[in-house]
């Protein structure tokens, strides 16, 4: 008579542990995706200081071998997660990588941004920031390199797009899709893009890709944008990972040319052959994702 009891507790046992399991992935989905304020949140955790470290010293040895004596700046974007307040979820130490960074680059200028985001800048579904809503951060940075970036007032907003991100598919919990807008200015209408793997001119927004690939036509190695009615005949480069896609346009007319460089898709070693470094600006701005995986850049 015992082994039916033992048999039924086992099975009570099971279905309560499908169960609370159950709620418990509703809820937390998994260990790197949980949702946040109606947001769609990848954990970053923890901080791999080695990779920030190696990101660091990458971005030093291209200024020791290219830079030397330009005018040299870094700025970092915090991930979604740094906006997470909840002790319950892990999140890196933000503060210590900002500081490996700068002293493992200290060549570079620091222009800290942190401050003027928040998780309302970033898509519900996505890792990426809005372009409506970061002019102010182009503008802190212009600010820092000495150069006028266009304010809210000079852009037209398209209409509004659905968009689902990268992250959509990754929690059971339903989280609303979001809108895509990208921004137009006398400058961006008047730039081309071009680049190694691209055929042609295009515009900066190229409507025939998806979702956030519309900037600068997604994952490329190395793109220029050239403006022809720029306020003044001066060049930036631009070292990034996809983040860089949205607000790269918004420097056009602060710069006539922006070359922009991708090294996770494009060896460092090779720089020489298809950039002249003269007297350019140079801007690194890169994810706390990417510079806590540094060894995926070359």
């Amino acid at each position: 008579m015992k082994r039916p009891i033992v048999i039924t507790i086992a099975c009570i046992c099971l279905i309560a542990l499908c169960f609370f399991g159950y709620k418990t992935f509703l809820h937390e989905d998994s260990s790197a995706y949980f949702v946040y304020k109606g947001s769609i949140i990848k954990s970053e955790f923890p901080l791999a200081e080695n990779q920030v470290e190696y990101a660091a010293y990458l971005y030093q040895t291209i200024y020791d071998n290219h830079l030397d004596g330009m005018n040299v700046y870094l700025s970092i974007i915090p991930d979604k997660a740094y906006f997470v307040s909840e002790i319950k979820y892990d999140t890196m130490d933000y503060e210590k990588l900002a500081e490996i960074m700068q002293n493992g680059f200290s060549s570079a200028q620091y222009v800290d941004i942190f401050g003027l985001l928040s998780l309302e800048d970033y898509y519900l579904t996505d890792s990426h920031w809005k372009q409506e809503n970061i002019v102010c951060v182009a503008q802190a940075i212009g600010n820092a390199m000495g150069v006028s970036v266009c304010g809210f007032d000079d852009y037209t907003a398209s209409a509004p797009m659905e968009f689902q991100g990268a992250y959509h598919e990754q929690v059971l919990k339903k989280v609303d899709a979001d809108e895509l807008v990208y921004l137009t200015s006398v400058y961006t209408e008047n730039s081309v893009l071009t680049g190694y793997e691209i055929e042609g001119e295009k515009p900066l927004y190229t409507l025939d890709k998806e979702g956030y690939d519309i900037f600068l036509s997604g994952a490329q190695s190395i793109l220029e944008m050239t403006c022809a009615n720029a306020e003044i005949d001066k060049e930036l480069v631009i070292f990034r990972d996809s983040f860089a896609s949205s607000i790269a346009p918004l420097f056009v007319g602060a710069y006539s040319k922006i070359t922009i460089v991708d090294l996770r898709y494009f060896s460092s070693k090779l720089l020489d052959e298809f950039i002249e470094f003269t007297n350019q600006d140079v801007l690194f701005i890169s994810s706390t994702s990417l510079l806590n995986n540094g060894m995926l850049m070359k």
